[in-house]
């Protein structure tokens, strides 16, 4: 996510890839689409012993597969997508760019996982796997090995997690459904529940956090093939 006001969604995209060569773009697969999907070709390796140690041991084989190239979604704050404002200070400059904060940016992942699974129209629901890949194989091991001791003194009274500097600069009723996203996560992706704690989130059911996780819940996905299916079906952009 790329904060500014500045840019549209498809000048941003042309920018990034004229700046880097590690980002380039695709025409989109939806038909009569006129955008284009911006990409980026990973060129480090992935955090698979993170994965390992968190309990991914199972699918970090899935997770190689696809590492060499992600999709980049640009979105502009706006009430529809509910992405809340963030403090100037809080927006850093990467390479040129300014960029949301690394907590926002997990969060907001979470909360498109969240609105995926209950969406009416089967393609959209299934993009809730999509997002449930984001996040065990990109955005958790990422965000579980930075350096949280880099966050502003305002946050530095509690202990350094992603939970915590969230807690410092976002709106607390989007922390609250933040905390009650990953419990219900947790409950349908057991695998995911070392990571989420240890970026400071308590991922300990409720009765009420189960209930609403098996009514609303996307059903778990059990095995890489599976998973492999689901996100062929949904590969619109």
């Amino acid at each position: 996510m790329v904060a500014t006001p500045g840019w549209g969604q498809e000048e941003l995209k042309r920018r990034m890839a004229a700046h880097n060569s590690s980002f380039f773009t695709v025409a989109a697969k939806t038909p009569g689409a006129t955008y284009r999907v911006l990409k980026h070709r990973n060129s480090t390796p992935s955090t698979f012993s993170y994965m390992r140690s968190s309990g991914y041991s199972s699918l970090s084989g899935y997770g190689r597969s696809y590492g060499a190239e992600v999709k980049v979604d640009v979105l502009i704050a706006n009430v529809t997508l509910n992405i809340p404002g963030v403090p100037a200070e809080r927006i850093k400059n990467i390479e040129g760019y300014p960029a949301c904060p690394l907590a926002l940016l997990v969060l907001l992942r979470l909360q498109a996982w969240d609105h995926h699974r209950v969406e009416l129209v089967r393609h959209l629901r299934e993009k809730a796997h999509v997002d449930y890949r984001d996040l065990v194989f990109h955005l958790l091991p990422y965000a579980g090995s930075f350096d949280w001791s880099q966050v502003e003194a305002s946050s530095l009274a509690k202990k350094r997690t992603l939970m915590a500097d969230g807690d410092a600069y976002l709106p607390a009723s989007f922390m609250r459904t933040s905390r009650r996203r990953v419990r219900e996560f947790c409950e349908l992706y057991r695998e995911a529940k070392g990571a989420w704690a240890s970026l400071g989130a308590d991922a300990s059911r409720t009765a009420s956090t189960s209930g609403r996780a098996a009514a609303l819940g996307t059903r778990r996905v059990t095995t890489v093939t599976e998973l492999e299916r689901m996100l062929a079906r949904v590969e619109l952009e």
